[in-house]
């Protein structure tokens, strides 16, 4: 063989074992296929789009996060009547502030995970998705549980705050499944998908 040749002659000149040299030989043409490879891939314009609006969405979700999530602290008009009434509300807002801290760093955890997850599928990394698909489970779990605690804290004050987990059980797997759709659109006969690795 050529190749077999060519090792010969390089070990001949630079005092190599022949399977030292093989081996590395195959190693750089590995990785030299799977630059080429890189290279070589291509992706519809929608879904670099859709992946990018992905991150700058993360990107802004984390200091809004933190803004939506003290807005929970506020007890508006009905938390100042019960002030005036003299009821202590200490207890409750120590309780509160707890679990709307929890929930602002649920949402700036998963922010960031989300950041890096959309990154590794734009460098052609499937566990990018399934990382997407983990962190979007265990948000909404945490954030369900959250949202109880919440909903709990006002109601042992009398009060009662609209916030209805539900929405995030819908919304999860319907943006995953959103996702993975896009990911199937076709450029040139092959998916972003088919040429994930």
């Amino acid at each position: 063989m050529v190749i077999d040749n060519q090792i010969e002659n390089y070990i001949l000149k630079h005092g190599k074992t022949f399977e030292a040299v093989r081996a590395g030989y195959k190693y750089n043409k590995t990785m030299e296929t799977n630059v080429l490879n890189e290279q070589t891939k291509q992706r519809h314009g929608f879904v670099t789009f859709w992946l990018w609006l992905g991150i700058i969405g993360s990107v802004i979700s984390i200091p809004s996060s933190i803004f939506s999530y003290n807005q929970l602290t506020n007890l508006g008009y009905a938390g100042m009547q019960l002030i005036n009434a003299g009821v202590d509300l200490g207890s409750f807002q120590f309780a509160i502030q707890i679990h709307t801290e929890m929930m602002m760093l649920i949402g700036a955890v998963s922010g960031i995970l989300m950041i890096v997850f959309s990154l590794k599928i734009l460098h052609w990394k499937k566990n990018g998705f399934w990382g997407m698909v983990i962190t979007a489970g265990f948000t909404s779990i945490l954030n369900m549980i959250v949202l109880y605690m919440i909903q709990n804290d006002y109601l042992q004050i009398g009060l009662t705050i609209n916030l209805n987990p539900i929405t995030t059980v819908i919304a999860t797997p319907l943006c995953i499944f959103i996702l993975w759709a896009i990911l199937q659109i076709k450029k040139n006969g092959i998916s972003c998908w088919e040429q994930l690795d």
